[in-house]
């Protein structure tokens, strides 16, 4: 096939993703106001969580918190259980330890981010009495820094081919390169991974951003943050394959 022909084709493939795309967010957005959904809010939302905000807090810190300070002591048990002599994909307990970290990790990284979110919703300028709420939050924030920190400590104690200072800015450089050939691959594909799911997610979350403008009455907040977002990820991106290109 001729380059003209495939350009042709690509562009008839494109124009046809924008007829059906185009008309859907229109039916979606005006189509649903037309019948009332317009009058619906969020407002009910965020009326549940100024007025339950402690106790949603406190299911963050049994549901999230908690089961990743467990995770962080199984490891370490299964960590000093290993036998340092017999190879780490043979041995069970640096498996299970690593299987551990891994969800440690997990549990503290979703509710430091559930835990900020929650705050920074109820926060405003007509917010009440926030300040046991905001000791929480800055307590339990600490801790969880704590506990990724401690992860990263006990493996570099297992393994002290692992290098970096967790508290510095450099440590993600530094750690990452201290890592072997295979660890580094994994990061590798992941990272290809999250950036093509990151490609579309945007793009999905942009048309929420729209509905939710639309339905909701949200104003144009959420798509400026959504763009961004994505800009700055675009910005980064070709910056870094340009230096790399060289």
């Amino acid at each position: 096939m001729s380059k003209k022909k495939k350009l042709l084709r690509d562009g008839l493939k494109l124009l046809l993703i924008g007829v059906l795309a185009y008309p859907l967010g229109y039916f979606v957005g005006y189509g649903a106001g037309s019948i009332g959904i317009s009058e619906l809010s969020l407002d009910f939302i965020m009326d549940f969580i100024n007025e339950n905000l402690i106790v949603i807090q406190l299911a963050l810190i049994v549901f999230l918190y908690i089961p990743g300070v467990i995770c962080i002591r199984k490891a370490k048990r299964y960590f000093k259980q290993a036998n340092q002599m017999i190879d780490v994909e043979e041995d069970i307990h640096e498996k299970k330890a690593g299987t551990f970290v891994y969800f440690a990790l997990v549990f503290t990284r979703f509710f430091m981010i559930l835990f900020t979110t929650l705050i920074f919703l109820s926060l405003d300028l007509t917010s009440g009495n926030m300040v046991i709420p905001q000791i929480i939050y800055v307590v339990f924030l600490l801790l969880g820094a704590m506990n990724e920190i401690i992860v990263v400590r006990m493996v570099q104690t297992q393994d002290p081919t692992k290098k970096g200072d967790p508290i510095s800015l450099k440590f993600n450089n530094d750690y990452f390169l201290s890592l072997d050939e295979a660890e580094k691959s994994k990061i590798y594909k992941a990272s290809r991974h999250t950036f093509i799911f990151m490609e579309f997610a945007l793009i999905g979350l942009m048309l929420v951003a729209f509905i939710l403008k639309i339905i909701f009455d949200q104003g144009n907040g959420p798509i400026i943050m959504i763009t961004l977002a994505w800009s700055l990820q675009s910005i980064v991106y070709f910056y870094f394959a340009k230096k790399f290109d060289s």
